[in-house]
């Protein structure tokens, strides 16, 4: 009920307010409707659907949805990214992101829980433990335990002391009846059977052996071509020790051999050799 109040209240001769039971009647009323005043819907539902009059707002204000969004952000995407996460992604409805493709760090794509690398595998980048013959570290590897022979090029301008290869055998004081080799190189012919033609033994002893019956084992140059400078020291030589360093056999750049059973020095030439010394040997080939 709307309350309408009344203003044409007037006192009477005697000067007092006569009431009539109407008049009592709306009084009544209004009190009434103050005690139980009637509320719009949303005064007591708290829905903003019983709101009236709303205000226009983004369909996100009311949603909270991401989609609802305008003007949403570009995601970070870098192919090239260095140590960043590549995110080639999109933003999902949750407004989450959601990797369409796995991000990269390095390179590297990134899969599983928690932002983990993966391993690495013959087609695959990914994580590679520094063990077994791999050592160094992850920005420098090295693989002290191999050598790479084949179509390999190593340029090197080492130190005095420094190594291009070592390779050190520890005795371990058991008894062995055999030599193991520890540097092998073979060659297989064509139909064959694999054979050794260089090896060197535990113990530092090399040998050598032709590949083939019409192949030399082994084979010295004093020159590289005919136009380079004549070669003065010896070709071949056989020492007492590393410290007296006592020559016990050689044999120089025109072939004469020295030794100590044998005269000083032999000379096989179509001319007499120059200021020989006594005990040497000359073989004449001029008849």
């Amino acid at each position: 009920m709307t309350f309408n109040q009344r203003t044409d209240w007037q006192d009477d001769e005697a000067g007092g307010t006569p009431i009539m039971a109407a008049d009592m009647l709306r009084i009544e009323q209004g009190i009434a409707d103050a005690q139980n005043p009637t509320l719009a819907p949303v005064a007591t539902s708290g829905n903003y659907s019983d709101l009236s009059g709303k205000p226009v707002l983004a369909p996100v204000a009311t949603s909270g949805s991401y989609t609802d969004l305008t003007n949403k952000p570009t995601a970070y995407t870098d192919a090239n990214a260095v140590n960043a996460v590549e995110a080639a992604a999109a933003v999902s409805p949750t407004g989450t992101w959601n990797f369409t493709t796995a991000p990269e760090v390095n390179g590297v794509p990134i899969t599983g829980g928690g932002g983990s690398v993966s391993d690495a595998t013959a087609t695959t980048k990914g994580v590679v433990q520094l063990a077994g013959d791999l050592a160094g570290t992850a920005a420098a590897p090295t693989v002290p335990g191999k050598l790479n022979t084949k179509n390999a090029t190593t340029n090197i301008s080492p130190a005095l002391t420094d190594y291009w290869q070592k390779v050190e055998i520890l005795d371990d004081g058991t008894a062995t009846t055999s030599w193991p080799n520890r540097f092998e190189a073979a060659f297989t012919p064509s139909g064959g059977t694999r054979g050794l033609t260089t090896y060197l033994n535990e113990y530092g002893e090399l040998r050598v052996e032709p590949a083939k019956s019409s192949t030399v084992a082994a084979r010295f140059f004093t020159k590289h071509a005919p136009t380079d400078p004549a070669h003065t020291a010896n070709v071949f030589e056989v020492m007492d020790d590393r410290t007296t360093r006592t020559v016990l056999a050689s044999i120089d750049a025109a072939g004469n051999v020295t030794a100590p059973n044998l005269p000083k020095k032999i000379t096989v030439s179509s001319t007499a050799p120059n200021s020989p010394s006594v005990n040497d040997l000359w073989i004449d080939l001029s008849s």
